[in-house]
């Protein structure tokens, strides 16, 4: 298995992921799985019965040859639906890994019969050890082993296993190579203008890291929907301006998603700043202090940099385009822009 390295927290991360994904779409797509099930089983069945029919001909042949008066209608009958049989099996085989391809963890889409629990074990392993934890710390993570032993069973179920990893987010390192890119262009400092230790940071604000980013999801979500409804009178308006006609074709209303939901991400900040500056007070300073040193990244520096090009990408050009774009029928023309 390679891959590139990730952090630690990365990798427990991404383990813990795995089990919480293979739990929830056990539970979601048990009827997807055991339709899959079924299919497997009614595939196995007309496989044997496809396979007894290779004797079957050879029978039938050798009757018909020896014993000409015999009723070969019978033998015609058995033989009749074999191509339908085979054709019914490829349908099956489609429709089984279809239905397993509706969930992303690759333990539960192994057809039946096979142990899933074995493969989510080699897929946590693997996840861990990209993380940088080391084979005997694993081995007493998981297996509740450190023995010398134990660790040797790991290093062989991860590097002799294919990667075992699944989902969109099992097998993605995007984020943490993106989280490692950043703080290496835009590292905090390693000590900022504060008496406290980053301990006594944490102890003080680690609470508060769950209102801080619920506060958020909500200021976002009221920008989003302020700033999708914006974006759709502006569709409005444009369509105003246009000459009469008969029919008329806008953007619709889920075109303008995207760049709400980036106005939003961006100014969402803003009410989630006043609302921590009033509540924390004289502290908020300190508080944006343990952000950063936990963060490890300098936003101060990142986001003038980052920001601009991503609300130009993904709000300012797209409803430039989507604003000019219409369909309209007149009497003598059809106009498209």
């Amino acid at each position: 298995m390679k891959s590139s390295r990730g952090s630690r927290m990365g990798g427990l991360c991404h383990a813990l992921q795995e089990l919480v994904q293979h739990r929830g779409e056990a539970i979601w797509g048990r009827p997807f799985l055991d339709a899959a099930d079924r299919a497997a089983d009614a595939r196995k069945t007309l496989g044997g019965y496809v396979e007894a029919l290779g004797p079957l001909l050879q029978t039938v042949a050798e009757t018909h040859r020896r014993v000409p008066t015999h009723d070969h209608s019978v033998c015609e009958q058995a033989v009749r639906g074999l191509p339908a049989a085979i054709e019914l099996i490829v349908e099956l085989q489609q429709w089984e890994s279809e239905m397993r391809g509706l969930v992303w963890s690759r333990e539960l889409q192994q057809p039946s019969g096979k142990k899933p629990a074995e493969l989510l074990l080699t897929a946590v392993c693997q996840h861990l050890h990209w993380g940088g934890i080391t084979y005997g710390e694993i081995a007493k993570l998981v297996l509740d082993d450190a023995t010398q032993g134990a660790a040797e069973r790991i290093r062989k179920r991860v590097k002799e296993s294919p990667d075992a990893r699944s989902g969109l987010l099992g097998t993605s390192l995007t984020l943490p190579l993106v989280n490692a890119l950043l703080r290496r262009l835009f590292p905090a400092p390693s000590t900022l203008p504060t008496e406290r230790t980053i301990e006594e940071l944490r102890t003080e604000f680690a609470p508060l890291l769950k209102w801080y980013s619920r506060t958020y999801v909500v200021w976002t979500t009221v920008a989003f929907a302020g700033w999708w409804v914006a974006f759709w009178d502006l569709g409005f308006f444009v369509a105003r301006g246009l000459p009469p006609a008969k029919f008329q074709f806008i953007p619709s209303p889920l075109t303008w998603c995207i760049p709400a939901l980036t106005m939003g991400i961006v100014t969402g900040w803003i009410p989630t700043r006043l609302a921590l500056q009033r509540r924390l007070g004289d502290r908020y300073a300190d508080f944006r202090r343990f952000l950063v040193l936990t963060s490890g990244v300098n936003d101060r520096r990142l986001n003038p940099i980052l920001m601009p090009p991503v609300v130009a990408l993904f709000a300012i050009v797209p409803v430039g385009l989507f604003a000019n774009w219409y369909v309209y029928f007149t009497e003598s023309e059809i106009v498209v822009k």
